[in-house]
């Protein structure tokens, strides 16, 4: 990313409180090359914690000691893991809901909007992510989920 393009965002979206972060698709693993606080608020991760990574590490939930496990994957994340595997493979956009974790280890569910940008000959050169928080709605849409199925069982 050009500095004058780097600098330009940052005094654009670097204080806006939505979590932004940028990656670049021509280089392996799409490393981070921009987040804005938002995304350090929304991660607990600082901006140079994270440039030069690929927000795979979302995915791990940190320990005390500061290592990384592997939690199982909920269906609802494998699932939304191919749907965003699909549209960086074909150059789409997606937005998907996927289990991640922040770097004190609390679960979160990150709804995540990744959108291609190419320039003017057509080739991709980033993907930008918007990523919120949207716990508190799956835990809301999960209780009434639960809820209305007892409601439905006979007895219930």
């Amino acid at each position: 990313m050009s500095d004058a393009l780097f600098r330009g965002l940052s005094a654009a979206f670097s204080p806006v409180g939505q979590s932004i972060t940028v990656a670049d698709a021509r280089k392996p693993d799409l490393p981070l090359i921009y987040a804005n606080q938002g995304f350090e608020h929304f991660s607990g991760y600082r901006r140079e914690e994270v440039i030069g990574r690929n927000c795979r590490f979302l995915q791990l939930q940190p320990n005390r000691n500061n290592r990384f496990i592997e939690p199982d994957a909920d269906a609802d994340t494998a699932v939304a893991l191919g749907v965003m595997r699909d549209a960086i493979a074909n150059k789409r956009s997606c937005i998907v809901d996927l289990v991640n974790f922040k770097k004190n280890g609390d679960r979160m569910v990150n709804r995540l909007s990744l959108r291609p940008v190419f320039d003017q000959n057509q080739v991709l050169l980033y993907y930008i992510g918007l990523q919120s928080d949207v716990t508190a709605m799956k835990d809301v849409e999960e209780n009434i989920v639960a809820y209305i199925t007892k409601a439905l069982r006979p007895g219930g």
